[in-house]
């Protein structure tokens, strides 16, 4: 793999894991207001409270199942690793160290969801001529990029 492969994976890398970060910090704060509303709407006599229970309860199984707010620290560390190999490219000499240290922070990742990694390709082919991706992004990319940026 030539310099210029390896600085556009890392560039992607760090664009994905940026994005899971903000996809996953958001949904964990959502959750966590909604929890905050249908808590408060416990003491309401205008609502059902079985329903209200029950709707809490799955919130919960669901935030603590899914863990969305560890997810999102771990992807800010993974982010913010790939930006300071990215940001250092150009003080490592040879392309075997380089590669070296990004398979040493790859280890650490965890599968990416599909569609942010074909956003994080889109985005990071603006950057990397070489790698632009052509084509439309479908609805649920769209979806996903006004929930990430």
């Amino acid at each position: 793999m030539d310099r210029e492969h390896i600085a556009y994976q890392i560039f992607y890398s760090y664009l994905l894991e940026r994005m899971t970060s903000k996809l996953n910090d958001r949904i964990s704060k959502a959750l966590s207001f909604l929890l905050l509303i249908l808590g408060s709407t416990v003491i309401s006599s205008h609502f059902n409270p079985v329903l209200v229970g029950l709707t809490i309860t799955i919130i919960s199984a669901i935030n603590t199942v899914c863990s969305f707010s560890a997810s999102a620290e771990l992807a800010r560390v993974q982010s913010s690793r790939y930006l300071k190999l990215y940001n250092c490219l150009h003080t490592i000499k040879s392309d075997e160290d380089l590669m070296h240290q990004l398979i040493k922070i790859q280890e650490d990742d965890k599968i990416p969801n599909p569609t942010l990694a074909r956003l994080a390709e889109r985005e990071s082919g603006m950057t990397f001529e070489d790698f632009k991706v052509s084509g439309l992004p479908s609805k649920k990319e769209k979806l996903y990029s006004f929930f990430v940026n």
